[in-house]
């Protein structure tokens, strides 16, 4: 049945990625999260840190640019960010991702700059946040 494969209850692979969005729930809901942007040699990467670049990095041997940066109070808004913006640059992967000089967060690598998607969804989510805010209020 698609309503119990969907609740993760199915094959393991869905059980998996349920698991894993719960676990980002856990990890970045209400939690100060970190939505960064990098340059890495002459890739570009989104990702999330709870605690700071220098921090995140700091088990790869790699040369970073930082290109900018955005403090969430609540983490699930920076981690939906990420994802949506992941989803709008998948042409965007690399061939080989042995290329990519990190341990891990390989798949938010991308070959070409994607700054302003990113900068359009948080856009996109601060007036959404505005008109929900100004029903509210009226």
């Amino acid at each position: 049945l698609a309503s119990t494969h969907m609740r993760g209850d199915g094959c393991p692979s869905c059980k998996k990625y349920k698991l894993k969005q719960q676990d980002n729930y856990k990890k970045y809901k209400n939690n100060p999260t970190l939505l960064y942007y990098i340059k890495i040699n002459t890739m570009f990467k989104i990702g999330l840190t709870r605690t700071s670049i220098k921090h995140r990095f700091k088990h790869d041997d790699v040369n970073i640019e930082i290109l900018d940066t955005w403090m969430f109070d609540d983490g699930m808004d920076a981690y939906n960010i990420e994802q949506h913006v992941l989803k709008e640059t998948m042409h965007l992967i690399p061939a080989i991702y042995d290329e990519i000089p990190i341990y891990s967060g390989k798949t938010e690598v991308r070959t070409q700059d994607f700054h302003k998607k990113i900068t359009d969804a948080i856009g996109f989510m601060v007036d959404k946040n505005v008109k929900e805010l100004h029903g509210f209020i009226n």
